[in-house]
């Protein structure tokens, strides 16, 4: 596999926009992104093994962060399941709707696992702690769920009330999909994002959903897998994956291009009508 490669003054293709980073779709080659896959992939594993830096020959990759191609290699995640992987099911939604808001390992060390009749208050004590990682878009109106003051406060006390609810939505389906959606109403309607990581979270640990069942695809994924012929046509090369691992790495590589263009600047991200 070869890596993208631009021509001197070239922007590679890329045009902005004020809302959201776009990329022209001629950028976006299979080749490419098998590269990207395999090339970050490379990367976690002589990290992990102690190798010293530098990883890869790529300024890009050696100079950007980006998530790992598959979501169960994060250091979060893995704190995550390592802690909650034995709690009964209820109790381990509970759980996970906290550690995907918080998504924190620093504040989640204190408090996995829990129980939902623990009380967890102080976890907002510090003026100015940061308490969550906002790796999973969170409404700036969630708080008026339940007629919170801030997020803080309905991040600590609102899955409390909603958990067993969204217990019995999840469970009701084998649709990654419909269990995102039906999820995400059940608690309310303004965590997206964070649901679908907490449906991937059961499937990683429970084996809840049909694998091969419609997945949400965001924003940042969606002219990757549409170059590709979608997410249900996709190459076979490809096909070794689960499909949301392939959604997963396609919004990492749109990233990767979009630096490529844009020389490391950072872009501006807005969620789509979905909340991704």
């Amino acid at each position: 596999m070869t890596k993208l490669k631009a021509r001197e003054g070239d922007r590679g293709g890329m045009s902005r926009s004020k809302t959201s980073a776009t990329i022209d779709p001629e950028m976006i080659s299979l080749e490419q992104f098998l590269w990207f896959i395999e090339e970050r992939e490379s990367i976690r594993l002589k990290k992990e093994s102690g190798q010293p830096r530098p990883w890869t020959d790529d300024e890009i990759l050696d100079k950007t962060r980006f998530a790992n191609i598959y979501r169960q290699d994060d250091k979060v995640s893995r704190f995550i399941f390592e802690k909650v992987k034995d709690l009964d099911y209820e109790t381990l939604v509970y759980n996970l709707l906290l550690s995907r808001l918080i998504n924190r390992v620093d504040v989640l060390s204190k408090l996995l696992p829990c129980k939902p009749s623990d009380d967890i208050s102080f976890i907002l004590e510090g003026e100015g702690v940061i308490m969550n990682s906002q790796a999973y878009q969170i409404s700036p109106g969630m708080c008026k769920l339940d007629e919170f003051e801030t997020n803080r406060e309905t991040i600590v006390y609102y899955p409390k009330k909603v958990y067993k609810k969204v217990a019995d939505a999840l469970k009701s389906t084998d649709s990654i999909k419909d269990a995102v959606d039906l999820g995400n109403k059940a608690y309310g309607g303004t965590i997206t994002f964070a649901m679908f990581q907490i449906v991937l979270d059961l499937q990683y640990l429970r084996s809840m959903y049909n694998p091969t069942s419609e997945i949400p695809i965001g924003q940042g994924a969606q002219a990757v897998i549409d170059k590709l012929g979608g997410i249900d046509n996709l190459p076979e090369e490809l096909r070794k994956m689960h499909r949301w691992d392939v959604e997963h790495a396609a919004c990492e590589y749109r990233k990767y291009l979009y630096r490529h263009g844009k020389k490391l600047n950072r872009y501006s991200y807005k969620p789509n009508s979905m909340g991704i």
